[in-house]
């Protein structure tokens, strides 16, 4: 995901505060991409059966992941730190 050591912890520790539960410290390490990481939450926090992890992991937009690579670092960090806001947002209404 192109995330250094402390942008991996940033992204754990919201991601556990978020689903309310622990995530191993290796999370982003062993789920290298976005798809990976969607299909761990998936099937380990959310019980999602595999093959419907896989299907929303191959729905991704290649465009859109084309573009993301194009990004500068900074851009990125932004980038991910605006759609972990929202992401925060939508889960606090609830």
């Amino acid at each position: 995901m192109g995330m250094d050591s402390l942008m991996a912890l940033e992204l754990k520790a919201r991601l556990e505060k978020s689903f309310a539960t622990s995530l191993p410290p290796t999370l982003t390490f062993e789920c290298p991409t976005i798809a990976a990481l969607a299909v761990y939450i998936g099937d380990e926090v959310l019980g999602w059966e595999a093959a419907e992890s896989e299907d929303a992991a191959a729905a991704i937009d290649l465009a859109a992941i084309a573009a993301i690579e194009q990004l500068s670092d900074d851009a990125l960090e932004a980038s991910i730190a605006a759609e972990l806001a929202e992401l925060e947002s939508l889960l606090q209404r609830n």
